[in-house]
């Protein structure tokens, strides 16, 4: 993990990292994955089966343990993650 500020950067859009996928926590119970970069759209469409027609509506909302399969295999191959959480924006 990285720094708050450094997160807090990488949020504002002043760090030149590429994220792929931005996750949000809605609740106590589940969290929605959502594809930002068009790598991470298409591999969601292949893998996750998310309609990538609908950009504006594309993401995935799971609960904890399928969240943590799914990121941890998203970052495995590579993907960068920004995941908003309660301690702010952090980069994975």
């Amino acid at each position: 993990m990285q720094s708050t500020s450094h997160a807090a950067a990488v949020a504002a859009g002043q760090n030149d990292r590429h994220i792929d996928f931005q996750v949000l926590r809605n609740d106590e119970a589940f969290w929605t994955i959502r594809p930002v970069s068009e790598k991470a759209k298409a591999a969601a469409a292949a893998e996750l089966g998310l309609d990538n027609r609908l950009a504006q509506d594309l993401g995935i909302v799971v609960g904890y343990i399928r969240s943590n399969a799914l990121l941890h295999g998203l970052r495995s191959r590579g993907f960068s993650i920004l995941y908003h959480g309660p301690a702010g924006p952090i980069t994975l």
